[in-house]
């Protein structure tokens, strides 16, 4: 399992959440068998939810 801090920004299209919210850091915790395909897996997760990546943190902590 792998944790992934993603900073990033709501949509246009994320109504709820637009104009309110001028960024957030986003934790998240992806059970994948390699660290390159976590990574694919919460920038999608991330941008499906209608969230506009920034930046995706090098760093991460790996949890056996």
């Amino acid at each position: 399992m792998f944790h992934i801090n993603i900073h990033c920004r709501p949509k246009r299209e994320n109504i709820e959440h637009f104009g309110k919210i001028m960024g957030a850091y986003v934790a998240v915790f992806i059970d994948y068998k390699d660290v390159d395909g976590a990574f694919e897996l919460a920038k999608f997760y991330v941008s499906d939810n209608q969230w506009e990546i920034i930046d995706v943190e090098d760093d991460y902590f790996s949890f056996q």
